[in-house]
């Protein structure tokens, strides 16, 4: 080691035990960060606020400025006499083939059912067809 670096190194030694360590000064600096750190968090936060506040300006000059248009008029639909005389004209046939579908359903009906009593060859006196099944040996007489 050279002369110097000697001699440097021993005053700094000298320096470090003249000036003593303040415990205070510890605390003193973490306290100062932690105010920095809360500026900072309140410098982020009054942002944010001025950023919504600016948008919240924005949407309500946009709804008044929507509110200030002239709405489009409202289109009216009219139904003529002749327009209203074909569409009964059309529920009437609607309702007509309704109703003949309805009745050939019941013919089919009946017709099923005159099939089964015949094919059976079993009634009673009101004339309803029996829904028995009948046995094997049934099946085979006709008549």
């Amino acid at each position: 080691m050279s002369v110097l670096t000697t001699l440097a190194l021993m005053v700094t030694a000298l320096v470090a035990k003249v000036r003593e360590v303040d415990p205070r000064d510890a605390e003193i600096a973490k306290l100062k960060s932690e105010i920095d750190d809360l500026e900072r968090k309140l410098a982020d936060v009054k942002r944010d606020r001025d950023g919504w506040f600016a948008m919240t300006m924005q949407w309500r000059e946009r709804a008044h400025h929507l509110a200030q248009r002239p709405q489009p008029a409202q289109e009216q639909h009219f139904i003529d006499e002749a327009m209203r005389q074909r569409i009964q004209a059309q529920m009437l046939q609607h309702q007509a083939y309704s109703q003949q579908a309805r009745i050939q359903q019941a013919q089919g009906m009946q017709n099923y059912q005159h099939q089964q009593g015949s094919l059976f060859g079993v009634q009673n006196q009101e004339g309803l067809f029996c829904n028995c099944v009948p046995a094997r040996h049934d099946l085979l007489i006709r008549g």
